[in-house]
């Protein structure tokens, strides 16, 4: 048996939580690949504004029988948030688990829980949300 090293403790706690619920999951197992926009980015050969990069992810639970991400996040800076927002319009099925609904920043009023309803992101706190394993019948 592989002994998993996790990130922190919360990311610990959320594994334990799937565990216990027989919930079987990957845990950084799977590395995405997609492009991004650049942000006032501009293409040196036909000027063009919409430049796009390539990027990575390293996704934190994945659940192949549920066809989705989890992340286990307890702070989530502007660069990640974008990237999520990217990784959706690819077409993945990300779903944030908040340590706390903390604001965005010291200056912000926006929460965790405002930014995920503003993008269409499913979440829960503390715990993954039990009715995410549920089976369609």
């Amino acid at each position: 048996m592989k002994i998993i090293k996790y990130r922190n403790s919360f990311e610990k706690s959320v594994a334990a939580w799937l565990t216990k619920h027989k919930i079987w999951f990957a845990y950084e197992k799977y590395r995405i690949v997609f492009l991004s926009s650049v942000r006032g980015g501009q293409c040196e050969n036909c000027k063009s504004m919409r430049v796009v990069k390539s990027s990575s992810y390293l996704t934190d639970f994945t659940m192949d029988a549920f066809s989705f991400i989890i992340e286990a996040k307890g702070h989530m800076p502007s660069a990640q948030r974008t990237r999520y927002i990217a990784l959706q319009k690819a077409g993945h099925d990300i779903r944030f688990v908040f340590q706390r609904d903390n604001k965005l920043s010291s200056k912000s009023g926006t929460r965790y829980s405002d930014w995920a309803d503003r993008y269409g992101f499913k979440y829960s706190m503390n715990l993954p949300d039990p009715k995410w394993f549920r089976r369609k019948k």
